[in-house]
């Protein structure tokens, strides 16, 4: 039982002084006050660590924490935008020197690993160097969107507008979004 008992048993005993004296001066502040100093105490306990709830954590008694559907990966091959193809390509031909055909029954073998095109995965940027563009609005972000941005951003703007919306459909590259049903 050792030091969490004695500080629980030390905590009920200044909770109750602090009770009684403020039972004298007609107020709250010695209650507060004792509680907020527990907390503290309490949070620091946990320095350095982190809660993680999964979709396996249980409770006390076994069962599931949170009742969460199992994880469903979808890979999804998206049409990237004629701007990002470009990119793409153009860095492609740029390390057609760095790759070497020695073993071409395992594929091309490469000297660098995080090639151009690699880097800028996310966001095709014709030089690496450069910093991700800032847009202010919505007309120069479609001049030059990332694809891969856009669909996550209109994904999770849809998946996160109601609990139990149908799931979309991707199709040639592009994503279509089923219309929520008004029952949800």
């Amino acid at each position: 039982m050792g030091s969490a008992y004695e500080s629980e048993k030390t905590f009920a005993g200044e909770l109750r002084r602090a009770k009684a004296d403020d039972a004298e001066e007609e107020g709250d502040g010695n209650v507060d006050s004792c509680i907020k100093e527990e907390c503290l105490r309490l949070q620091s306990c946990f320095d350095g660590r982190i809660l993680c709830r999964m979709v396996t954590s249980k409770d006390s008694v076994g069962n599931p924490l949170v009742p969460l559907l199992e994880c469903k990966r979808i890979i999804v091959p998206l049409r990237l935008t004629k701007r990002e193809m470009g990119i793409i390509l153009q860095h492609s031909e740029e390390v057609k020197d760095s790759v070497s055909a020695g073993n071409l029954g395992a594929g091309h073998l490469c000297k660098e690993f995080y090639l151009d095109h690699r880097l800028s995965v996310g966001y095709a940027m014709d030089r690496i160097e450069d910093e991700l563009p800032t847009f202010n609005t919505l007309e120069e972000w479609e001049a030059k969107k990332s694809t891969k941005f856009d669909i996550c951003a209109r994904l999770c703007k849809y998946i996160l507008s109601h609990d139990g919306v149908p799931l979309p459909h991707f199709v040639d590259g592009q994503v279509e979004f089923p219309l929520i049903p008004d029952t949800l």
